[in-house]
């Protein structure tokens, strides 16, 4: 996958195909991406029961963490994991890694956090769209086993 429509594609896509799961892993939560469009359709998988799971925080920011414009979409999620407790929920990791996983269909890795910036920048970025059931599983794994950071 090659630079920024193409990668926001594959979250759309995600998005609108998940039955079970989706696990989304990116450092910073912004509203250049995090916008009316893109809640509307965290919104409509939530509301198909599908449960949505966001690793997220810049290790390097743990002094600031949550705050700031890298994080100026913190607020609209955390409403979100309130009104669907259990469903939708926040991990605080302290990253700097971006992927997907949609169910046990695909998984996609790469260097675009479509959660920070939308799909207009020109910066070039890279991705690999896999359905390789032994990624798809290392990274559930690598989610689900991640130790969550304090928050202050």
């Amino acid at each position: 996958m090659f630079d920024c429509t193409d990668s926001r594609g594959v979250l759309i896509e995600g998005l609108e195909t998940v039955q079970e799961r989706l696990i989304i892993v990116f450092p910073w939560l912004n509203c250049n991406s995090i916008d009316e469009h893109l809640l509307k359709k965290l919104k409509d998988c939530l509301n198909r029961n599908c449960q949505i799971d966001i690793g997220w925080g810049y290790l390097d920011d743990r002094s600031n963490i949550g705050k700031g414009w890298k994080y100026n979409a913190l607020g609209y999620l955390q409403e979100l994991e309130e009104s669907y407790p259990g469903v939708f929920r926040l991990k605080l990791l302290g990253t700097h890694e971006n992927f997907l996983v949609c169910d046990e269909k695909f998984a996609f890795v790469g260097s675009h956090n479509f959660l920070a910036s939308g799909n207009q920048s020109l910066e070039r970025e890279v991705g690999v769209l896999t359905s390789y059931s032994e990624i798809i599983q290392g990274l559930i794994n690598r989610f689900d086993n991640a130790e969550v950071l304090e928050e202050a």
